[in-house]
């Protein structure tokens, strides 16, 4: 597994993650160009999407797919073609739904799990509205 770390100095070099498939599928690639500052002072270092979709992936079956707010060709100009690139507005809005709130832990849970719960179940969700994976391809 390849996770290089989130660096805002170089934007032009891609992030990205491959993950072995189970299903013998030429495995996922995830992309993400868009860098969010800490909040927390004592870790100030920049983190993407990306980070927050790897620690929910663990058990996707195929397939890969892109989210960026990118809109200068950044793929194309890192050398990718894609045939589908998902803002994170659209995945955003494609995760709300009343149905997720009936399968988090109860009220009185560990507030850290309910978050977690709740943060893979939007994935989840969003995952199973995407009619197909995205196929990235990587010919330069």
């Amino acid at each position: 597994m390849l996770f290089p770390p989130a660096n805002p100095t170089m934007p032009d070099k891609p992030l990205s993650i491959t993950i072995d498939a189970p299903d013998g599928a030429d495995g996922m690639l995830i992309f993400d160009t868009t860098h969010i500052r800490s909040s927390n002072e004592r870790k100030p270092r920049s983190t993407t999407m990306l980070e927050t979709l790897v620690s929910m992936s663990r058990d996707l079956q195929h397939g890969a797919y892109v989210i960026t707010d990118s809109e200068d060709d950044w793929f194309q100009r890192a050398g990718f073609r894609t045939e589908r690139i998902i803002s994170r507005q659209a995945a955003s809005r494609l995760l709300r739904g009343p149905y997720l709130s009936n399968r988090l832990p109860a009220p009185n849970s560990d507030p850290m799990d309910i978050h977690m719960k709740r943060r893979r179940l939007r994935f989840e969700a969003w995952w199973l509205q995407v009619e197909r994976p995205v196929i990235v391809d990587l010919t330069t």
